[in-house]
């Protein structure tokens, strides 16, 4: 009784999602048309840029302008609704928002499985450095090069991040399900956040927090202090400096390298897993901080 019961209801939700997709004539995801807009400014009138790519793949390069012109320009597929919006939008009090997300749709399913991806190219003179910088994308993956300004921020729900050749003040990174990698960033800080996703990092300058639930985190040549949390993934950290660094772990191994330099205390802790280092040379208040649950322990110096 019970499983005729299921089947029914089944059976009604199929029947109900067609009736509604029959009433907006199966139009399930507008047809895509080519895109390519530019927007033009003087120097210093753009501080802030902010992208939403909802579903969309971004693909976002910041250059330095050839030939003395500042612009913003997108190429890319977009619904005839986003492509009306885009054509009202203009630098306000010193702010461009590029809103990519298609809100008319009822019903967002599109039976071609390709990206859509979306290249936007900034070009700007003088020293081309922004406010702030937000891109995001709700389940496309986001590639950014190149930006410089005070703060940047970059997400995806569950789509990857890529970026490199970042000059900021504050950088934050932020993905549900999607990996991060990132390479040549300098900041003063620099935060990466990810539920799911693995992250990577080569050449950070930056006093850098990292954490990912389940997830490895892998960070190599950093200079600056570390912070870095994972529930169930592995840790593998390499510094360049001799500045401090807290690492937790709960089911993961931690592998640590410190420079030669390091005349610090070594601060290892783990339930049920081995532990290996060098002495602590105990000469600076610098230290070097790893807990984990069950995963191994293992600290070296650089040769």
């Amino acid at each position: 009784m019970k499983k005729v019961s299921w089947v029914t209801i089944a059976i009604g939700l199929i029947l109900i999602g067609l009736g509604g997709a029959a009433y907006y004539k199966f139009h399930f995801a507008e047809p895509l048309t080519a895109h390519s807009q530019a927007w033009t400014f003087d120097e210093g009138t753009l501080r802030s840029l902010e992208i939403d790519g909802e579903a969309k793949s971004l693909d976002v390069r910041f250059v330095a302008s050839a030939d003395g012109k500042n612009t913003v320009t997108l190429n890319g597929e977009e619904e005839q609704e986003v492509i009306d919006r885009l054509s009202d939008v203009t630098v306000q009090d010193g702010k461009l928002k590029l809103d990519l997300d298609a809100k008319d749709r009822w019903f967002n399913m599109d039976f071609d499985f390709g990206s859509h991806k979306q290249t936007i190219v900034v070009a700007l003179s003088g020293t081309g450095r922004l406010d702030d910088v937000t891109i995001k994308s709700d389940s496309g993956s986001v590639t950014v090069d190149g930006p410089r300004a005070q703060q940047v921020a970059i997400g995806s729900d569950s789509g990857s991040l890529r970026a490199s050749n970042i000059d900021a003040g504050t950088v934050e990174f932020k993905s549900d399900s999607g990996s991060v990698k990132l390479g040549a960033v300098r900041a003063e800080q620099l935060k990466v956040k990810t539920d799911s996703g693995s992250i990577e990092a080569d050449g950070v300058t930056a006093d850098a927090t990292a954490s990912s639930d389940s997830g490895s985190v892998r960070i190599s040549s950093l200079t600056g202090t570390a912070s870095i949390k994972t529930d169930s993934g592995s840790v593998r950290l390499s510094k360049t400096d001799t500045s401090s660094a807290d690492v937790s772990s709960d089911s993961g191994s931690v592998r640590v390298e410190v420079p030669a330099a390091f005349a610090g205390h070594y601060d290892l802790r783990s339930d049920s897993g081995s532990i290996h280092s060098p002495d602590s040379p105990g000469q600076t208040n610098d230290t070097i901080k790893v807990r984990t649950d069950s995963g191994s322990i293992r600290v070296s110096t650089a040769e």
